[in-house]
């Protein structure tokens, strides 16, 4: 499980604990993204679900960053039976940037996505992306998208 925002960060490393979780989850107080190294976290003013690093909000802090091959390979993943992302934009850097030895990895996917202005930053590129790379049930709804490789 990875959060950058310090607060969720706070409630999650908490109900990993009081759930008897520690030994079943691994936690980082971080970032995913598409590189490795620091970056601004934007806060979103009305909710911490709206945090986000691609839309800046009113005011933002540096947070840790990692690559998802990055993460695979320091966290010695060598499948991962679901990726599951909310990353309020950065879905497409995070995929469309990772290397094809470390998609080939994963099983299932299931994230929220969002359309943005740039090119195939939407459902239709996400569809195609994900086909290319091996998964062959994808189909989305409400802004959520899964992929199955069979």
């Amino acid at each position: 499980a990875v959060e950058p925002d310090a607060d969720n960060a706070e409630y999650l490393s908490r109900n990993i604990r009081l759930n008897g979780l520690s030994d079943r989850v691994c936690f980082v107080h971080g970032a995913v993204s598409a590189i490795d190294g620091d970056v601004m976290l934007y806060r979103h003013s009305a909710s911490s679900r709206g945090h986000s690093l691609m839309w800046k909000g009113e005011s933002g802090y540096k947070v840790p960053s990692t690559s998802l091959g990055s993460f695979f390979e320091s966290h010695g993943i060598r499948t991962c039976d679901l990726l599951k992302m909310d990353i309020e934009g950065t879905e497409y850097d995070v995929l469309y940037g990772c290397p094809q030895e470390i998609l080939k990895k994963i099983k299932e996917i299931a994230l929220e996505y969002h359309p943005d202005e740039r090119k195939n930053c939407n459902r239709a590129g996400l569809f195609s992306f994900l086909k290319a790379n091996g998964f062959v049930h994808v189909q989305s709804r409400f802004g959520i998208l899964t992929a199955t490789r069979v």
